[in-house]
């Protein structure tokens, strides 16, 4: 895949475009399968807004492809309008947003521990300043550190969504997406994807 004349908020990114996707081999990832503008959505989340972390994003691709192992739920097959046929696979997004979900998510599969350790050390004689910082500091590493690497282990982090199509045994990359963005996705997919993909007319009925 090679851009030509990509001009985005009236600025020339042709050049920059196509060495972001040299840099992050994604012609190698999954060849002939990977949307214009998905590429677009990587770059854009990268370089112009900042919320998107695309090696995070290929990494979910390249697991979804069989190459390695996903840390983020399965992928899911959407059963409603308007992107029904298709599937979302989650990748996790740059931000503080993105990593309290995923805590909180945790947080109320799970009740809060305590190690015989700490146990031992809250009933000592120690200074009740002394403990309750330990107590505070030993909470926030169980609901921070802990929930993550917990849904980290399942496979279960969620995030934004890749979108993707099945067509003949293979996945199609199309674009990006997240909760809410039905109708946003869908005027992506009448760009790009469906001039690449023909098969596309034929998995959704887009108006």
């Amino acid at each position: 895949m090679v851009f030509q004349n990509l001009v985005l908020d009236g600025k020339d990114h042709t050049d920059r475009i196509n060495g972001f996707i040299d840099q992050l081999g994604i012609n190698d990832a999954a060849p002939g399968r990977i949307s214009g503008q998905l590429v677009i959505d990587l770059y854009v989340g990268s370089f112009l807004i900042g919320d998107i972390d695309t090696p995070r994003v290929m990494q979910e691709i390249h697991a979804l492809e069989g190459h390695r192992k996903s840390t983020t739920k399965k992928p899911t097959k959407f059963k409603k309008p308007p992107l029904k046929g298709l599937w979302h696979k989650h990748h996790l997004a740059l931000g503080i947003q993105s990593l309290a979900h995923n805590i909180l998510n945790e947080s109320e599969r799970t009740d809060y521990v305590v190690s015989e350790e700490l146990n031992d050390f809250l009933n000592s004689d120690i200074d009740e300043d002394r403990k309750n910082h330990v107590l505070a500091a030993s909470f926030a590493h169980a609901f921070s550190h802990g929930t993550r690497e917990k849904r980290v282990q399942r496979g279960a982090m969620t995030g934004e969504w890749i979108i993707f199509a099945k067509h003949e045994g293979q996945k199609y990359y199309l674009c990006l997406g997240q909760h809410g963005d039905g109708e946003e996705v869908v005027n992506k997919l009448k760009g790009f994807p469906m001039s690449e993909f023909a098969f596309l007319g034929e998995t959704l009925e887009l108006n």
